[in-house]
């Protein structure tokens, strides 16, 4: 699962019952279906990672890369290793809105968990891959890093209500290769936190949302163009609050007033609106654009190991301008993207790993 690429592609296989299936099997069609193995994951799961730390550089803590994997153990019963195979849109591992840059070769390689019984974790060790890096005054070199990756998970059951869950740690060794070398690109080492949960585990009703979060944003599209390209990722708000009301939650985001956010059956969603000053050549037009944030589909994905919710949804920030601002020539412009909430308490630990 790397950082620069990410895994895999679905499989769905159909078994079609013979006519004479009975009559050659006798009493096989009466015999009970195996019990589900319920001591490591299976079926579909969202995971999340964020950034504890990176040697070179304390930019990007926090950041939140999602994923949507379908897991298939080797056995039965027991512990065992587990197939892992893309449950995203379009046999990607993205989940929907979620917009990969151009550059960016598809997330569909499967790959295998490997059970370590001597640690009672899961590990996938990713082929070193090599991939560009950006050298001291921006210059980007093609194949001037070699990436080795590691993932490390360990699962716990669904218990007294909570779902099951997997929690551990993906980890980064970028060392210079080739041109990288010459070019100087800084060797690093990253740690990542990792948590996942059954996509769709109903955490809605389980888990209070109120804290404060780091916010990142997966960009879909920027009016006017060429600011943030389609899929730049960055952390949008440093900290975003949100609070408990009688009708549901307030959340603060780029600018007051706080979004009065409801339930939805897609998640909680709302927006806040409020006038906004056009700047033109000519002099500031007062309330020439309303400035709209808008919220939508947020609802948790996964949780932390202390409890504490992650969240994903949609956002926006328009500045659409007012009858008074189109008349004085006021542009509108709009920021629309994907939204992973990390609880900042979960970045502010320290390194790991």
């Amino acid at each position: 699962m790397s950082t620069h690429t990410a895994p895999i592609r679905a499989r769905w296989a159909l078994v079609a019952l013979l006519a004479g299936l009975a009559l050659s099997a006798g009493c096989e069609a009466d015999k009970p279906a195996p019990a589900a193995n319920t001591v490591q994951p299976s079926g579909p799961w969202t995971l999340v990672r964020w950034l504890k730390s990176r040697s070179d550089t304390e930019a990007g803590r926090g950041e939140a890369v999602e994923r949507r994997l379908a897991l298939t153990p080797s056995c039965s019963g027991g512990k065992c290793s587990i197939a892992v195979r893309p449950d995203g849109v379009g046999g990607t591992y993205l989940p929907e809105g979620y917009t990969a840059p151009e550059s960016a070769k598809p997330l569909t390689k499967p790959f295998t968990l490997t059970w370590k019984g001597s640690t009672g974790t899961y590990e996938y060790v990713e082929p070193p891959e090599v991939v560009s890096c950006t050298a001291v005054g921006g210059t980007v070199v093609p194949d001037g890093y070699e990436v080795t990756s590691t993932t490390t998970l360990t699962f716990t059951p669904a218990k007294d209500g909570r779902p099951a869950a997997l929690r551990g740690t993906y980890t980064d060794r970028a060392r210079g290769v080739g041109a990288g070398v010459s070019a100087k690109c800084t060797d690093f080492d990253s740690a990542w936190t990792v948590a996942a949960a059954p996509t769709r585990a109903g955490l809605d009703q389980a888990v209070n949302l109120a804290g404060k979060y780091l916010v990142t944003e997966v960009v879909e599209a920027v009016e006017p163009g060429g600011q943030r390209p389609p899929g730049y990722a960055g952390i949008l708000i440093d900290t975003a609050t949100m609070a408990r009301t009688a009708a549901g939650y307030t959340i603060s985001g780029t600018g007051p007033p706080p979004a009065n956010l409801t339930p939805g059956t897609a998640g909680w969603g709302g927006d806040t609106s409020v006038p906004a000053v056009c700047n033109l050549g000519a002099g500031d037009i007062a309330g020439g654009f309303a400035r709209v944030e808008h919220w939508a589909q947020l609802r948790p994905v996964a949780t932390t190991e202390a409890g504490t919710p992650i969240l994903t949804g949609r956002w926006s920030l328009r500045f659409a301008p007012t009858p008074v601002g189109a008349a004085a020539g006021c542009g509108g412009s709009s920021n629309l993207g994907y939204v992973l909430l990390v609880p900042k308490a979960s970045v502010q630990g320290g390194p790991v790993g």
